[in-house]
């Protein structure tokens, strides 16, 4: 591998990384794969998986670097590089499959909008892939970066996240191919000059008809919503520590006692607590339990907290529960665990033993029922932590009558990184891809209210004591995206083998 060539697959990963928070310089995004695709199609065959590789390697240690602090604390420095560098090697496999894939169809079809189209449809499968595969990891997908683009991720509604993703490679591919000299790629793909303006005029009315549908949702979901619920949003900002040391449980205690104080004095409906804020297993722990119950019981409303609950058997599940004048009611079991820090999926003892002081407690019972909190004119779903990740969460919680979405999180781990917003971003995609308001409170992070445009309208500073009293609207609208899921990957599969057969010389 040249010099020159080893840049170009460095400067795509770096200027990918940089369009998230933070620095969050979104729009570069919009053309920052540019050199790697012209090295994957004007380079040699046989190197186009390094290549990608070598990108996806750059991006993923730039954008993931928070896992070496999160983890040495607990494993030590040097088995925490190793995690780190064996994830994003993991991670970076798919844009050396995107690349190898790329190289693949410029040699067999003709079309440059059929190639790109192609190109985008492949970047979306994979990032499908990536978000269900192995438990599922789907950080940094790139249509994240769009989060404050509102016109454009409008399309979420329908799309996904994919959506965006699929835009920003088609994007990417038709101004490489407007800037590049005069000359074919290869023997069948041509770059004429009577169809150079093609890959500028495409991706402008594409974009500017996203636009303007954009508007048109932007303006239709101002007056969407009813019944209105006053809610608290509590971030107590407990060091991570402090949460694994019984020796302070007096002082979270007392901590957690001042909120419900400010409740009291707000006539809310609901407060919303983050991520195991409780810090016990209950109903183990008598004491813990009936200090929590009466400290919530002067806030006369609903309360929304995460704990870890131990069942009749001794299983532990990370839950969230309801109290309100003195009851409790287990309302939901996560369901998406954390590999490694919830549960160990691989019972191999040197594996688990590296992870021991990282999980601290015993493997957690994943959850499998959808439960709607529900009173009233109040139908809210519920998603633990990670849940977020996962759009099919939070479209079964809508199905299931869910009017309104709250996030529970403990992003303590993460101290004050870009981790936090990476992780609140996700938010976004899950409020436009469902249109309910989302309420995010976390532990040490960022908590905060998104509406059902995608609008962040509160949110708090980062890694800080934090207290917001706010109305929010819920609405029964149900969107495209609710009712059929993922339709769009399926469209992008469809297409992706239509154009392998027609193209194919050997079919």
């Amino acid at each position: 591998m040249s010099y020159t060539v080893f840049l170009y697959c460095v400067l795509s990963g770096f200027l990918t990384v940089i369009a998230f928070p933070k620095p969050c310089l979104f729009l570069i995004i919009w053309i920052s794969f540019i050199p790697l695709i012209y090295v994957i199609l004007n380079k040699e065959a046989k190197y186009s998986f390094v290549y990608g590789l070598l990108s996806g390697l750059i991006f993923n240690i730039l954008g993931l670097y928070w896992i070496v602090p999160t983890l040495k604390f607990y494993i030590g420095i040097l088995k925490a590089c190793i995690l780190a560098f064996l994830l994003c090697i993991y991670l970076s496999l798919y844009w050396g499959i995107w690349s190898t894939t790329v190289k693949f169809f410029s040699n067999i079809i003709s079309n440059n909008i059929n190639f790109i189209a192609v190109s985008s449809c492949i970047w979306v499968l994979l990032e499908y892939l990536r978000t269900y595969l192995l438990t599922g990891f789907p950080w940094l997908l790139i249509g994240h970066s769009q989060f404050n683009l509102l016109p454009i991720i409008q399309i979420v509604e329908f799309t996904g996240v994919y959506g965006v993703s699929f835009l920003i490679i088609f994007v990417n591919f038709c101004c490489y191919f407007f800037l590049i000299p005069q000359t074919s790629i290869n023997s069948l793909i041509k770059s004429n000059l009577s169809k150079k303006t093609q890959y500028i005029t495409v991706p402008i009315i594409t974009i500017m008809l996203i636009v303007i549908i954009g508007k048109m949702r932007l303006y239709k979901f101002q007056f969407v919503g009813k019944d209105s619920l006053k809610i608290a949003i509590i971030q107590p900002n407990i060091e991570q520590y402090k949460k694994l040391d019984c020796g302070y449980i007096n002082e979270i205690l007392s901590k957690l006692s001042k909120y419900a104080l400010l409740i009291s004095q707000q006539k809310c409906d609901l407060a919303i607590w983050p991520e195991t804020v409780i810090p016990a297993c209950i109903p183990q722990n008598k004491y813990i339990l009936y200090y929590i119950k009466r400290m919530l019981y002067k806030t006369h409303c609903f309360n929304l907290l995460g704990t870890v609950y131990n069942n009749i058997n001794g299983q532990q599940s990370n839950v969230i529960i309801v109290i309100n004048q003195n009851k409790i009611v287990l309302l939901h079991k996560k369901q998406h665990l954390i590999p490694f820090g919830e549960y160990f999926p691989l019972q191999l003892k040197p594996i688990t033993k590296m992870f021991v002081s990282f999980n601290q407690l015993e493997n957690f019972v994943k959850g499998t029922d959808i439960n709607i909190f529900q009173y009233k004119n109040i139908y809210l779903g519920t998603l633990i932590c990670s849940e977020n990740f996962s759009p099919d969460i939070a479209r079964r919680f809508v199905l299931c009558g869910a009017k309104i979405l709250t996030n529970h999180a403990n992003d303590a781990w993460f101290d004050n990184t870009s981790a936090l917003y990476q992780h609140f971003i996700m938010n976004v995609f899950r409020a436009i891809e469902n249109r309910k308001v989302v309420i995010v409170s976390s532990n040490s992070g960022i908590s905060g209210i998104i509406n059902i445009s995608g609008s962040i309208v509160k949110q708090t500073l980062a890694s800080k004591n934090d207290f917001i009293v706010a109305s929010v609207m819920q609405n029964n609208f149900k969107t495209i995206y609710t009712k059929y899921g993922d339709i769009f990957v399926k469209i992008c599969l469809i297409f992706l083998l239509l154009m392998y057969l027609i193209y194919n010389p050997y079919i």
